[in-house]
């Protein structure tokens, strides 16, 4: 009975750390081809870029879905009766870490040096545009964007969601009632989204809310608002609730249950496109567009759990999987992180974007033809494959150099790497800032 437990649970890893690779390497794709793509090329009245387009519009939903599975899964598979602290604990510790991260990485080093002048300048922004306020003057050094919500803000506010839920349930006495709770959370964050959009229509900010809250919601630099992404996570993390308490999802009443459930969904979805408009046109001002947010959520989710049972197809009667692939899904956070400073010039300022921006674009015009970059794209694929490959080695020069750098070569402290990474941080911006006044 063990090895048929252990079996069953090793299946469950199988598919979602495969989920969770695929998921991965099809946004590194996605934002590489939309970087390096010449605009002309980007019609989506081609079938080709058409598909891809679609394609790249539900990547970040399945990444969202997988990763609510994948942590649900972890905090209840030892009982849904049993309140495990210590899995509460490391879960917290997660969400710190993703927002740490999350700003580390918007920390620019050509907006800081753009944004510096020389030091009697600095002293008056300081004194009199910022009233000697320090939160306002480093916005005024590191600039608005620095506030954008984006992907890894949201995941860590889905999974602190999650584990309020969790936490919620414990303390009522109502563990059984957690799928539910996450479920109806779930629908909120959807039935929501419409409203913020509307609201954010005629006013630029949630009133009593600084900018910086007000990016979770919506307005100029919210890119993965609350409302309906944080659905997404809360929705996976009902599906990991529900095989963490005994749902075979490989099992073919499993897989029966995730396919009705997935033409559900579409069938909602085709409800709120092709009757309710019709109907509530009647009675509403602007029905199409409060229920066309809505109906989206629906299909990509369902496109979600879609993926999911071809996964499980794929590979519920495997003993084994490629460690490589299996790599590439356990160290997501690593690989969205150097794919930044890679693409975006993140922390740095200098990235792929920087060329394209800074190079005369004629010079590359032949480079950005479509086979090209999709050849391109292959090998930026390549590279991050064996990145994960040799995440190990990788990460234990990383961890030797934090520990050097802050002379604690015993220490494992969680804290250790935002010591390392603001330390670098302000040994670079240091160098940078002395390198541009050369």
């Amino acid at each position: 009975m063990a090895d048929l437990q252990s079996k069953q649970a090793t299946g469950r890893l199988f598919f979602i750390d495969v989920t969770r690779s695929i998921s991965i390497l099809l946004m590194l794709e996605g934002h590489f081809i939309v970087m390096w793509l010449d605009q002309q090329f980007k019609d989506k009245d081609e079938w080709a870029y058409s598909i891809f387009a679609g394609i790249r519009g539900n990547t970040a939903p399945l990444f969202l879905t997988i990763t609510g599975v994948v942590f649900m899964y972890l905090l209840e598979r030892k009982g849904s009766e049993v309140y495990n602290s210590e899995r509460v604990k490391k879960g917290l510790i997660r969400v710190a870490t993703l927002l740490g991260w999350a700003y580390l990485v918007q920390i620019n080093f050509r907006t800081i040096a753009k944004n510096t002048g020389t030091w009697t300048e600095e002293w008056k922004a300081f004194t009199q545009e910022c009233h000697y306020n320090p939160f306002s003057y480093f916005t005024h050094l590191v600039g608005d964007r620095f506030y954008t919500f984006h992907i890894l803000h949201c995941i860590a506010i889905g999974l602190l969601l999650t584990i309020g839920i969790y936490v919620l349930a414990h303390v009522i006495k109502k563990m059984h009632y957690v799928p539910h709770l996450l479920l109806g959370s779930a629908i909120a964050c959807i039935f929501m989204q419409p409203l913020i959009v509307q609201y954010y229509d005629t006013h630029t900010h949630l009133p009593f809310l600084p900018d910086i809250l007000n990016n979770f919601f919506g307005g100029e630099h919210s890119v993965f608002g609350i409302f309906p992404f944080c659905g997404y996570v809360l929705g996976g993390a009902f599906i990991g609730s529900l095989i963490a308490r005994g749902f075979d999802a490989t099992s073919k009443h499993g897989l029966r249950t995730l396919l009705i459930a997935a033409i559900s969904l579409i069938i909602i979805q085709a409800l709120f496109r092709f009757s309710f408009d019709a109907v509530l046109s009647h009675f509403m001002d602007k029905p199409i567009r409060f229920f066309r947010l809505m109906d989206s959520f629906f299909l990509r989710f369902s496109l979600s759990l879609v993926l999911v049972m071809g996964v499980i197809l794929a590979t519920r009667n495997k003993t084994s999987i490629n460690k490589t692939l299996l790599a590439v899904g356990q160290n997501t956070l690593p690989i969205f992180i150097v794919h930044l400073l890679v693409l975006y010039g993140a922390v740095s300022g200098f990235g792929l974007d920087t060329i394209l921006t800074t190079v005369n674009p004629q010079d590359l015009e032949e480079y950005r033809q479509p086979w090209i970059t999709i050849f391109f794209a292959v090998l930026f694929i390549g590279v991050f494959v064996f990145f994960a490959a040799r995440i190990d080695q990788l990460t234990e020069l990383y961890r030797k150099f934090c520990n050097t750098l802050f002379f604690q070569p015993k220490s494992k402290s969680p804290l250790t790497n935002f010591k390392a990474m603001s330390g670098m941080l302000v040994i670079g911006c240091i160098l940078y800032q002395v390198i541009s006044r050369i």
